[in-house]
């Protein structure tokens, strides 16, 4: 959801002021991906090869080519559940970087269309695709059974980036500033949101049809949260503290590295996770 927001209000914004070019906005993204993304991959390799066993290093190059052409999510639907696989494969986590990605890829030549062609039609355009895209999700998840492909694939998940680019054009629209006064009804809405996304914390285990409708919780109240602007008590004080900021400075990295070190340590102690683990992740990162 942030991600949809953010990028649509940076594709936006160059729009209307005749700045944007596909090829710097490109560029831009490999900038600020590819160094950690492929000094991660590097060392979890000379890892792998020093504790792993020859079939599992095979394995990881497999995996290591979906990685490095963000296609994990495209391999992964067929054959890896994400919950039963988890300790098995290293890079099992890039599978959403690769949607990510693949919407990077697409969504700025739509929108460049759009701005081109017909501005208006961009907003109900976002509205269709994410209402049929949740839909696919459900039929993935309920009719067909199929838990791991609405997991993994793109467009049963494009809905939960649409929702954040379809605030982003909203508030282009109506001029909205991130710093207006804040209302008893921000408030009441960013406290809501913070409640959603705890529940769907709380709720959530490995055996939930996710997905499904239950992935509604987290990126409505994410959401919530961004439509409520900066100034209210959640987001200035709870979320945006120096500490939380600072996590949030590191986040990409974090998300990164927590899982080739978890596979790691699962290999050398399957039984022990603690918080040597976590102090690794934050250290690296």
């Amino acid at each position: 959801v942030i991600s949809g927001y953010l990028i649509t209000s940076i594709i936006i914004s160059e729009l209307e002021n005749n700045e944007f070019l596909l090829r710097k906005f490109w560029e831009r993204r490999i900038r600020r991906i590819f160094p950690s993304l492929v000094s991660m991959l590097a060392i979890s390799t000379v890892f792998v090869w020093i504790i792993s066993s020859e079939y599992v290093k095979f394995e990881f190059l497999k995996n290591l080519a979906k990685a490095a052409t963000f296609t994990s999510n495209i391999g992964y639907s067929q054959t890896q559940d994400y919950f039963e696989g988890q300790g098995q494969n290293a890079l099992l986590h890039l599978w959403s970087l690769a949607i990510e990605e693949q919407f990077y890829l697409v969504w700025p030549i739509i929108c460049l269309f759009f701005h081109k062609f017909n501005k208006n039609l961009a907003i109900y355009f976002s509205y269709l695709t994410a209402v049929v895209s949740f839909l696919a999700n459900l039929l993935f998840v309920f009719y067909f059974e199929s838990k791991s492909i609405a997991f993994y694939n793109t467009f049963s998940r494009v809905w939960e980036l649409m929702i954040g680019a379809i605030l982003a054009q909203h508030f282009h629209k109506k001029r909205y500033s991130e710093k207006c006064t804040p209302t008893w009804s921000n408030q009441l809405i960013a406290v809501l949101g913070l409640l959603l996304i705890g529940v769907s914390l709380a709720i959530t285990t490995e055996t939930s049809a996710f997905p499904g409708h239950i992935a509604l919780l987290p990126t409505l109240g994410t959401a919530a949260i961004v439509f409520a602007g900066s100034e209210n008590f959640v987001n200035r004080w709870l979320l945006g503290n120096r500490l939380m900021i600072w996590i949030g400075g590191i986040s990409y990295a974090l998300y990164l590295w927590h899982y080739p070190l978890l596979f790691l340590m699962r290999t050398i102690s399957p039984r022990r996770t603690n918080f040597a683990l976590l102090l690794i992740t934050f250290l690296l990162s």
